[in-house]
């Protein structure tokens, strides 16, 4: 088989990869369907990263831990990066966060080394709660999982050699009943609904407009 010097090519971790030797073809002809779809992505931008590669990555995630830990409920590759992973849970148990890193990295093969396990009330889907959340739930003497010489893929400007890295988890999550944590304040729901925006906030008058 033929081979022939491929890249560098911006990559799904927003860095130029290495150049290498990939198989060569030569194309004698295409064929394609009538009024044809055309799927294109840039390779390094957020449509290969997050797009593409973020939904099957997700898929696989979830797939696996629906089986190994069953009390996750959503699984989210953020667009800010896609080395990260965020995990929701139903928590029951303080061994499951630890269960659910591990399962996560696993299923990821190398391609995320960051993953973040958050409690139900947290929307993984929103950075400021997901910070919120890392910020007052997680005790980094004790909730911080660090695993060198893990499989991460060799795209990854911080490999310690091929396809090796360090990899590591946070758990993010309040201790499961029956200890308790510190409530979320929150406005209640009967006093939202007896607000009424007119009584503090001044509408502007209408002005006249001339033509």
């Amino acid at each position: 088989m033929e081979r022939r010097a491929e890249g560098p090519f911006g990559e799904f971790t927003r860095y130029f990869g290495g150049q290498s030797l990939n198989p060569y073809l030569k194309v004698t002809a295409i064929t394609h369907r009538r009024d044809p779809y055309w799927f294109s992505l840039v390779c390094g931008s957020d449509d290969e990263g997050f797009g593409l590669g973020a939904l099957r990555r997700e898929g696989a995630v979830f797939e696996t831990l629906s089986r190994v830990v069953p009390q996750v409920t959503n699984v989210y590759r953020p667009a800010s990066s896609p080395n990260h992973m965020y995990v929701q849970m139903r928590k029951t148990h303080d061994a499951q966060p630890r269960a659910a890193i591990l399962a996560t990295l696993a299923a990821s093969t190398g391609s995320v080394n960051h993953v973040f396990i958050f409690d139900e009330d947290v929307d993984i889907f929103d950075e400021h709660e997901v910070m919120w959340a890392i910020g007052s739930r997680s005790d980094w003497a004790k909730d911080l999982i660090i695993i060198p010489d893990a499989p991460l893929t060799g795209l990854h400007p911080l490999c310690t050699g091929p396809g090796i890295g360090t990899v590591a988890g946070l758990d993010c999550t309040m201790p499961a009943p029956p200890a308790t944590y510190q409530q979320r304040s929150f406005i209640p729901a009967e006093i939202m609904a007896e607000m009424d925006l007119d009584d503090y906030v001044r509408r502007p008058s209408p002005t006249l407009q001339t033509v």
